[in-house]
């Protein structure tokens, strides 16, 4: 499948979303995904969530609202306090998993609202090759987080 359909893929599977929460950290994958959801959806249609915490370097957040603000997406920032969970500050091997379960439990708000549908990252098919142990399916409440297959 060449980039052009690639592109296509997700748009669709975009649109059958109709509303999504950007899980937002300014890097090129979730900025890339801001920039197509914003593309395909509509401003209004999207919302860009940042997770400010002491894991999060401030010359980052600053970057990730310069490529938002050029995207046309208004950014919630929230703080979440992964620092604050003995199993984060351990430090065993799947730290990322604590720092991941906190980020989308806190955004998985913005779904209960009742506002948006879809909770979305900028994950993407070379993760499934890397070691990232933070991204084992987690549990809240009623609902298992699934991930769609990758585009």
């Amino acid at each position: 499948m060449n980039t052009t359909d690639k592109l296509k893929k997700l748009q669709d599977i975009l649109s059958d979303m109709k509303k999504v929460v950007v899980a937002y950290s300014g890097g090129v994958d979730s900025s890339f995904l801001l920039k197509v959801a914003a593309d395909t959806l509509g401003s209004a249609n999207v919302r860009a969530v940042l997770a400010i915490s002491p894991t999060y370097p401030s010359r980052e957040y600053e970057k990730a609202m310069e490529t938002a603000s050029a995207i046309g997406i208004d950014v919630d920032i929230i703080s979440t306090k992964e620092t604050e969970d003995p199993k984060f500050k351990n430090n065993p091997v799947d730290r990322c998993y604590f720092c991941k379960h906190e980020l989308f439990t806190k955004i998985a708000g913005y779904i209960d609202s009742g506002d948006f549908i879809n909770m979305i990252d900028g994950s993407n098919m070379d993760d499934l090759s890397d070691h990232r142990p933070g991204k084992r399916p987690f549990v809240k409440n009623r609902s298992e987080v699934h991930c769609r297959k990758p585009v």
